[in-house]
Formats: C-alpha cells, sequence, structure tokens
C-alpha cells in the first residue's frame, strides 16, 4: 500500500505540473507492472488533494484577490468618495479577475455538455485503448509545439488580464482533457493560449490558476469516496502529493519563462511512438 501511495503521488505531482496526461500515464504504469496502477475514484480525489494543496499555496495571493473580486462583484461593492486611484484599481482588476474565472469555468461547464451528449449519441460504447491514447498524445503534443512556433504574438499579461472572450474559450478547450485520456489539462491550456496569442509564462500561470477551483470542486464532489478510504491513508497520500507537486509547479514555472514547449514534444511523441511500436511488435 505504501509503495502504491508513493508510486501514485510521483506520477500525479509530475504529470499534473507538466503539460502531459496523468490518467494516460497511470494507464501506462498499469500496463507495464501488469497490475492496476490506476487509482480508484478515492485515490484520484486524494492525489488530486495534494496538488490542490500545492496550488493554493503556491497561488494564494491570486486566491485572495479572486475571492475579494468575488465579493466585491456580488454585493457589488463600491469604494466611497475620496479613496485612492491605486485602490480603486486593485478592486476593478479583482472584479475583473473574479469575471474571468467564471468565463472560464462557463467555457468548460458548455464543453463537458458537449462532450457528453457526443459520448451518449456518438461514442458510447468506445473505450480508449492504449494505442489510442499514445496517439491522441501524439497530436496534442504536436498542436502544442505548432502553436507555439507559429503564433508570433507573445502578449504577457497577468492571470486576471485575459478577456472573458478568451476564457471562455480556454475554459472550452478543458472539456477535452476531462473526457479524453492523453490530453493534458495543462497542455491543451497552453495550446489554446498560445493560439489566442498569450504568451507560454502568461498562459502557463492562468492555467495553475484556474486548475484551482476545478481541481478544487472535483476533491470536494469524491469526499463521501474519500471518508470510507480512511484518514490516514488521505494524510499521507495527500501529504506525497503536495511534497512533489510543489517543486514541480515551480519548475514548470521556470521554464515556461524560458517559451519553449520542445522538450515536452519531444518527451510525449517519443513515448508515444515508443508505445505504438511495442504494441505492433506483441501482434
Amino acid at each position: 500500500m505504501v509503495t502504491y501511495s508513493v508510486l501514485c503521488a510521483l506520477v500525479q505531482g509530475i504529470s499534473e505540473a507538466f503539460p502531459v496526461s496523468s490518467s494516460f500515464h497511470f494507464v501506462l504504469l498499469s500496463y507495464g507492472m501488469n497490475q492496476a496502477i490506476v487509482p480508484s475514484k478515492a485515490m484520484a480525489a486524494t492525489l488530486h488533494s495534494g496538488s490542490f494543496l500545492a496550488l493554493c499555496l503556491m497561488f494564494r495571493q491570486d486566491i485572495g484577490a479572486l475571492f475579494r473580486g468575488g465579493l466585491a462583484t456580488v454585493f457589488q461593492k463600491k469604494h466611497p468618495s475620496g479613496t485612492l486611484l491605486e485602490d480603486h484599481h486593485h478592486c476593478e482588476n479583482e472584479k475583473a479577475f473574479f469575471m474571468t474565472m467564471i468565463a472560464a469555468g462557463l467555457g468548460l461547464s458548455m464543453g463537458m455538455i458537449l462532450l457528453y451528449g457526443c459520448k451518449k449519441w456518438f461514442f458510447s460504447t468506445w473505450n480508449p485503448s492504449l494505442t489510442a491514447m499514445s496517439v491522441i498524445s501524439i497530436v496534442f503534443a504536436l498542436l502544442l509545439e505548432c502553436a507555439n512556433r507559429w503564433q508570433n504574438k507573445r502578449v504577457h499579461l497577468e492571470p486576471w488580464q485575459f478577456s472573458q472572450r478568451h476564457s471562455l474559450i480556454i475554459g472550452f478547450t478543458q472539456a477535452l482533457a476531462a473526457g479524453c485520456s492523453g490530453v493534458s489539462r495543462l497542455g491543451i491550456t497552453l495550446t489554446a493560449g498560445r493560439f489566442l496569442g498569450y504568451s507560454l509564462d502568461s498562459t502557463c500561470r492562468y492555467s495553475f490558476v484556474m486548475g484551482i477551483p476545478i481541481i478544487g470542486a472535483s476533491v470536494v464532489q469524491s469526499w463521501p469516496e474519500i471518508i470510507n478510504m480512511g484518514f490516514l491513508t488521505f494524510v499521507q497520500t495527500s501529504l506525497l502529493t503536495f511534497l512533489c507537486s510543489w517543486p514541480m509547479i515551480k519548475v514548470m514555472l521556470y521554464l515556461s519563462k524560458k517559451e519553449s514547449t520542445l522538450p515536452f514534444t519531444l518527451y510525449r511523441v517519443l513515448l508515444g511512438f515508443l508505445i505504438l511500436w511495442l504494441q505492433l511488435s506483441s501482434f
């Protein structure tokens, strides 16, 4: 059980911080070790709890701004006359930040509804194989590389400066990662952000901030399973994931400043073709 928790925490901590698919790597490990490595719903929520904690501590200032912006928007908070212009701008920025996240959440909801409909009516019996996930990983890795190389615009903005329309589009693309193994959540966000003209650094930070409510919601939804799992197992696994996620997120933020996705593209493409070759060799 200890080995299983450590292995899951390592996979979750690394893959969640980089533009690679965590679900794809869990399936890959289950094939390689010939046993069930793919986490249960309770274990997946526990792993996400560790990533959620790392993101919250890393971006605690953004969370505070988002919270204040939400209160100011909901209660129509206005600054009294005589307030410093700088404070007024801070309030307006925080309100804009809140509305940006709302737009991203709306886009994600729309994408999930569309994805659910497509699966129900057209792909109700389709269960992606390891081969299919490898192809998906390769395709979306190349798509990210193309977006980063062909889009010359690199607008550097803070997360609260993203437009609501673009946030809606980025949120919509998140549904692909949620419903299709092999599509990285961070990877698809970077792809959409670069196509829209934002810098890799700005889009990376935006993706992590946007992931906080998304991951938090998934953890809350699975809370009954977590309770049945056992408190000690939950704490140990969450802590392991947190200790792995924290430095990896810092590494990704540093690498994003280099404005290059080539290392991740090479990794995903080479790994995908290696798996395809091994799959073909087994026939």
